[in-house]
């Protein structure tokens, strides 16, 4: 009689068994998601400061190709629209560049910035230039911007002739 009044169930030492391999599972799944989640963000963080670098060298580039004329005079990048009439300037200072305009100026953190300017491939202190290069870190890692300026012939002539103009006066 004591056989059919039994019921069917699960022993303690089942139930415990059962419920320690579900929270090592939870635990595996939530260290997982919590790995999943750190690579992302450590993603996102780099693809975000990868855009601001690509946003700045594209804002460069752009300024770069509508001047006529790019000149350096010491830590200052000049470039000029036409003769006598200035476009942007950008200022190199110690882990800053400044983007001045006639209305407005940007200032973008670098940490370490350096530059070189480069005419025909032979770097320059001051004067006309036709490449830029620099380098700073990011998240402490290195990173570099490097931007072309395409002359035409007529925008060297005018730039030789203003030179010329400027060294003749007494």
């Amino acid at each position: 009689m004591n056989r059919a009044k039994r019921i069917k169930s699960f022993t303690l030492i089942e139930m415990v068994l059962a419920m320690l391999f579900t929270a090592i599972i939870v635990g595996m799944a939530y260290s997982a998601i919590t790995i999943f989640s750190r690579m992302y963000d450590n993603y996102s963080l780099k693809r975000s400061a990868n855009v601001d670098i690509q946003l700045i060298k594209q804002a460069m580039a752009r300024d770069f190709n509508r001047s006529r004329i790019a000149a350096l005079n010491g830590n200052q990048i000049t470039l000029k629209n036409r003769p006598g009439a200035l476009a942007v300037n950008y200022v190199i200072e110690e882990g800053y560049l400044i983007r001045r305009d006639q209305f407005e100026a940007d200032s973008i953190k670098m940490d370490n910035l350096a530059f070189r300017c480069f005419f025909e491939g032979h770097a320059i202190e001051n004067g006309i230039f036709d490449r830029v290069v620099l380098n700073f870190k990011r998240d402490l890692l290195p990173a570099s911007i490097s931007i072309m300026k395409d002359y035409s012939s007529e925008e060297l002539f005018e730039y030789d002739y203003s030179v010329r103009q400027l060294n003749s006066r007494p």
